[in-house]
């Protein structure tokens, strides 16, 4: 019997919800808004999921691919037995394949290959997943801005300006403490939180 979306999304789902300290995402926008991922996981990265079902092609996979490797650490292809023996020529090395089987009344997932650290992951675009007030209150915390701009300049610039500026001026140790924060507001935690008096906890 073949397998649909839903079947597999939620056989998916329920594997996903066995992890610790996640925050699942359904349908998520990604930054450029040409694609939406069908699930995203965030934990330790960022990891995508694309569902292509027994009913699916993979006439638009070439486009989600370029998208989910523009902004997202780690990819998976979750595919069923349709696509399951040819899925490997039509992704990257990078992208891991989970297959989807049915089985008397569940579907069971086989992770075939794990998904390894997205070579093309640029933070320069991953930052665009921040909110405007988050990413201005991070910037607020940046020593080297603070020294050049006022708090109130800082609110007061659009968003795309600031990402430019981090982007051009931050060093790379401040890249990975915005990455982290980033990953911590997508679990859930309020960006005021992770600091004290001013300092990264």
């Amino acid at each position: 019997m073949a397998l649909n979306d839903k079947q597999i999304r939620a056989a998916l789902l329920k594997r996903l919800q066995t992890y610790k300290d996640s925050k699942i995402y359904e349908e998520f926008v990604l930054p450029s808004s040409k694609a939406r991922a069908d699930v995203v996981v965030v934990n330790g990265h960022f990891t995508g999921y694309e569902i292509k079902s027994d009913v699916d092609s993979l006439q638009r996979l070439p486009s989600q691919i370029k998208e989910y490797d523009t902004y997202l650490e780690k990819n998976y292809i979750v595919v069923g037995q349709k696509f399951a023996s040819k899925v490997h020529e039509f992704i990257p090395e990078h992208w891991g394949i989970i297959v989807a089987t049915e089985k008397k009344d569940s579907v069971s997932l086989e992770f075939r290959r794990p998904a390894k650290q997205n070579p093309y992951w640029s933070f320069n675009e991953f930052i665009f997943f921040l909110p405007a007030n988050d990413l201005k209150y991070i910037t607020k915390e940046i020593p080297r801005f603070q020294k050049r701009f006022s708090r109130t300049a800082i609110q007061g610039m659009i968003k795309q300006n600031i990402i430019a500026m981090i982007n051009e001026e931050s060093s790379k140790i401040e890249q990975k403490q915005i990455t982290k924060i980033t990953r911590s507001i997508f679990k859930g935690y309020d960006v005021r939180s992770l600091y004290k008096d001013g300092v990264l906890l």
